[in-house]
């Protein structure tokens, strides 16, 4: 394993490094990361992120008293070197029309997504970003690795994985992991309580429909997206859901929303679409298994859904 160090005539020039678009825990650790790897190494490097990030980030963050990267609008970035990590393509964060360059790339998800301009590219499909740049560290003899990165590396890769619940999680990386979590003496349940927040179902419908709201723009169409999560699984609850879900539907004022539902007890994420684009249809589901994200990091399903609403409107 390799750190995918910039080009050397990169030295003099400043390096922003940058998650995706909608900044999660990983992102935004991974982003913190990778800027220190930079450091390291010489270069004249700047973490920031692109848009705030979610309530549920902001609260990992404080619990490992990290402060968040410096906000920049995406708009303002003309002719200038970034550094990606958690994403493989520039056009999940700053965009095209730029002309900035892609000067390396971290990221842990295997897609037909990258970018091939860049030279400078380590992809492996790994439980978490922070977790494939924390093995990095490990590499580097002159590196000092603190409580802190195993820390951010440990809580990092835990949400990624709901807590090693997770499918996505090899037995490898399960095993480096729970090593961590030794050295660190943190309880796994300690840990599950941290990351695993129910969602309040004593809410009314119209605040229910707001958890973890989040607002997008793509190809002209105004899309939104919830977050849902039940620990302990009931039948009142799964009613109370679909109540929430006719609800939406008859009252989004989105072309397009996302409902994203996590069922602890069961380890698996359903996806709901609403909207506009989903009149006159019954839901469009699927389930995955594991957790794929707090409603800031379903880019792809909107894009994808978008992509099956325009094939067939032509």
């Amino acid at each position: 394993m390799y750190f995918p160090k910039p080009n050397k005539r990169f030295l003099n020039q400043t390096i922003y490094v940058t998650g995706h678009l909608y900044p999660d825990v990983d992102s935004v650790i991974s982003t913190l990361m990778a800027n220190q790897l930079l450091k390291h190494f010489g270069f004249k490097a700047k973490p920031l992120i692109l848009r705030y990030p979610d309530q549920f980030t902001i609260r990992i963050l404080n619990k490992l008293n990290i402060e968040k990267p410096p906000l920049r609008d995406k708009s303002t970035f003309v002719d200038e070197k970034v550094f990606l990590v958690d994403h493989s393509n520039i056009l999940n964060s700053i965009g095209k029309g730029t002309n900035c360059e892609v000067v390396g790339i971290v990221d842990h998800h295997i897609s037909p997504e990258v970018d091939k301009v860049c030279q400078n590219t380590y992809i492996k499909q790994a439980a978490s970003c922070s977790l494939t740049l924390y093995k990095m560290m490990k590499e580097i003899k002159d590196f000092k690795i603190t409580k802190d990165h195993k820390r951010m590396t440990l809580y990092s890769s835990a949400v990624d994985t709901s807590a090693m619940l997770s499918d996505k999680i090899s037995r490898e990386e399960k095993k480096f992991i729970m090593k961590l979590i030794e050295e660190e003496n943190i309880p796994l349940e300690e840990l599950k309580k941290d990351i695993l927040v129910e969602t309040d179902f004593s809410q009314e419908l119209p605040i229910l429909a707001k958890n973890g709201f989040t607002t997008f723009n793509e190809e002209g169409i105004n899309a939104s997206s919830i977050y849902i999560e039940v620990c302990v699984h009931t039948q009142k609850k799964e009613e109370k859901i679909k109540r929430m879900l006719d609800y939406i539907q008859e009252t989004t004022e989105y072309q397009l929303c996302v409902v994203v539902y996590w069922n602890f007890t069961l380890s698996t994420t359903t996806v709901y679409f609403c909207g506009a684009l989903n009149k006159n249809q019954n839901f469009q589901t699927f389930t995955l298994q594991g957790i794929i994200g707090r409603g800031n990091t379903i880019i792809p399903m909107i894009r994808e859904k978008i992509r099956i609403y325009n094939k067939q409107k032509n």
